[in-house]
């Protein structure tokens, strides 16, 4: 990206902070078929800021929004000696490396609900896949982790035990990053890694309706 000048921008730059990113991932993104599907009434050149400042928020997300049907993730260039590998071999270690990342930091289900384009690193959960991910991002608002456990998703006891740890719920006014209303919420178990098994040794936690009493 280039710099802004001094003389572009006015006087009053001295808080102004530039950031480099880099636009090879936003380019693949712009000519992807995803960002018509997201952004139907935008051009290139806003599809690929969007996808730049998408980036820098959460690069994680943007490399699972390219591991779609249509595998634009492939013509990202990340080592000249990935000409040795083939198509299956370079996506398989890319998908690979997503699942560890995904499965390491979690997703916030009510907060992608509210930007969908958050929704792509469900299909690197544990035990969902892309079928059962598309089954969930339609479902719509997640109250409790509870309501991930339902037979139209595909979501049988073994694939939700193994996915629920890494999905965190929070009520759409919880729906941040704030460690204030982390801690404060009566909900915290909820968004937890705490299995739901384990919640009758914690006594009344197990109901969310009797934490704080």
């Amino acid at each position: 990206m280039s710099l802004l000048k001094k003389k572009d921008v006015g006087h009053e730059t001295d808080e102004l902070i530039i950031v480099y990113g880099d636009e090879s991932l936003p380019r693949l993104y712009e000519n992807s078929r995803i960002s018509t599907d997201q952004l139907p009434s935008e051009s290139g050149i806003v599809r690929r800021p969007v996808a730049l400042g998408r980036y820098l928020q959460n690069p994680l997300t943007m490399v699972a929004t390219l591991c779609g049907s249509g595998k634009e993730i492939l013509s990202w260039k990340l080592n000249p000696m990935e000409n040795f590998l083939t198509a299956d071999e370079k996506y398989g270690m890319i998908e690979q490396v997503l699942v560890d990342v995904t499965n390491q930091v979690g997703l916030n289900a009510n907060l992608a609900a509210s930007h969908e384009w958050l929704f792509a690193p469900l299909q690197f959960i544990s035990g969902i896949g892309p079928r059962k991910a598309r089954s969930l991002v339609r479902f719509g608002t997640i109250f409790t982790r509870k309501d991930f456990f339902l037979s139209a998703h595909g979501l049988d006891k073994k694939v939700f035990v193994n996915a629920v740890a890494f999905l965190h719920v929070r009520r759409s006014r919880l729906a941040t990053n704030s460690r204030r209303r982390r801690d404060s919420s009566p909900y915290t178990i909820l968004s937890s890694s705490i299995f739901i098994e384990t919640w009758s040794f914690n006594g009344k936690e197990s109901d969310p309706t009797n934490l704080g009493k």
